[in-house]
């Protein structure tokens, strides 16, 4: 008690630099970090500012002095008042929460994650995510303080340096000098409880690696809960004996997932076609035909890739996430016809073979998905330790003459998604 009745006596900054001197070792691996892809110039490495950091060190002070303070801004940044204190632990890393105190005094210190637009929704944003995420963890005993520590850094970091960062219309991961796609897999990992897990279609991911092995294309028609099915899918192939198909598997991404700063870093370290869904080809009107444009080039890149074979493909043709029905449960949604018809016809044209295979998601406890769908960015993210479901489903049959309707492939696939969703459903 002593002890840390001195702590709290001694000057903010001083604190934040005991607690972050422990970080730079962690911190130099991330500090190395830079795109392969040229990013708007105008926020890469830009130093921490404006109004949210300003706040927090007006708050830190405040708390210094034993008062309150009002921030510039009627929302954002105020809950860090009871994260960036000078209770911050100046001490070896014993325990997550001790690891969290040292998150909280690096982002008062530095700033957390920003565009020009959101710098204080983003930063709270991020922190109420740490809050969360730490919670979970600890429940979970499967992730080391420092192990912790290097991973929640490498996100804040990255998060912070690649705001606006530019993606190609066909991105591929970046795995060096940081693995962007272990760190994802790696931050989930937590999560996923997988002794609990209700996972089907060993023998159809046996028959996919066939497939990809013999120079031949897959496309995984599925459903899609969160945005860490990418992650969550890594995991999953991984624990299942086929860590090589979460590597090599292309996901079609959407807006959101290439803008919002909080999921750029993921977003970089997955291989992705970039198209942007019709839910969102208005927002903003003055980008749509920029928007039509990227999808021309997107789909260009798709016809090459399947051409040239080997291919493996996850799209979701319902073009967003599922939501919650009126009682609160969560649905498949409606896969879109037309999306299904455009990749069969460039498979169709690319002469080599290719094989559609529905897979079934339950994942959305993990990182669910707003309740209702929103145009604008910087979502307000939570997490949960949860099983999950997957189901890889038997291979689409041609359809026969009889069966040869325009609809016929999506209202199959849709079926059987729906079906495998039941069975999968772990809250059952």
């Amino acid at each position: 008690m002593a002890l840390s009745l001195c702590i709290l006596r001694l000057p903010c900054r001083l604190v934040q630099f005991l607690g972050l001197s422990l970080l730079v070792c962690l911190l130099s691996y991330a500090d190395a970090f830079q795109p392969q892809r040229r990013p708007h110039s105008a926020f890469l490495t830009r130093p921490a500012s404006g109004a949210a950091r300003d706040d927090v060190r007006r708050l830190l002070r405040g708390r210094e002095a034993g008062r309150s303070v009002s921030t510039s801004s009627s929302g954002p940044a105020s809950s860090v008042v009871r994260h960036a204190g000078p209770s911050v632990a100046a001490a070896p890393v014993g325990s997550l929460q001790e690891a969290k105190k040292m998150i909280y005094a690096y982002v008062a210190e530095n700033g957390g994650p920003s565009t020009s637009a959101i710098d204080a929704a983003a930063m709270e944003n991020f922190m109420g995510f740490v809050d969360k995420y730490t919670a979970e963890v600890e429940k979970s005993g499967t992730l080391d303080p420092k192990e912790y520590l290097y991973i929640m850094t490498s996100v804040l970091k990255a998060s912070r340096d690649m705001a606006g960062y530019e993606f190609e219309p066909y991105h591929t991961a970046i795995r060096q000098p940081l693995d962007l796609y272990k760190l994802g897999n790696d931050l989930f990992r937590p999560l996923v409880d997988l002794e609990k897990s209700k996972l089907e279609g060993v023998d159809q991911l046996q028959r996919v690696r066939e497939l990809l092995d013999k120079g031949e294309n897959v496309i995984f028609l599925s459903n899609h809960q969160s945005e860490a099915d990418p992650q969550l899918m890594s995991l999953l192939f991984e624990h299942l004996g086929f860590p090589e198909l979460g590597e090599k598997i292309v996901c079609v991404a959407g807006h959101r997932v290439t803008s919002d700063p909080l999921t750029i870093p993921f977003s970089m370290g997955r291989n992705l076609l970039c198209i942007n869904s019709k839910r969102h080809l208005d927002n903003p009107p003055e980008l749509k035909e920029e928007k039509q444009r990227q999808n021309i080039v997107s789909m260009q890149a798709l016809s090459e890739l399947l051409a040239k074979g080997g291919f493996l493909l996850w799209v979701a043709p319902s073009g967003g996430r599922d939501r919650p029905d009126e009682n609160g449960e969560f649905v498949v949604a409606p896969f879109d016809p037309k999306a299904v018809q455009m990749f069969n016809v460039l498979a169709k044209k690319a002469r080599t073979p290719t094989h559609f295979f529905p897979v079934s998601l339950w994942c959305h406890p993990v990182l669910p998905p707003p309740t209702t769908v929103s145009k604008e960015l910087g979502e307000v993210r939570t997490v949960q330790r949860s099983p999950v479901g997957m189901a890889v489903l038997p291979e689409l049959e041609s359809p026969t003459a009889e069966k040869a309707s325009r609809n016929h492939a999506t209202e199959v696939a849709q079926q059987q998604v729906e079906e495998a969703y039941q069975r999968i459903r772990c809250d059952k």
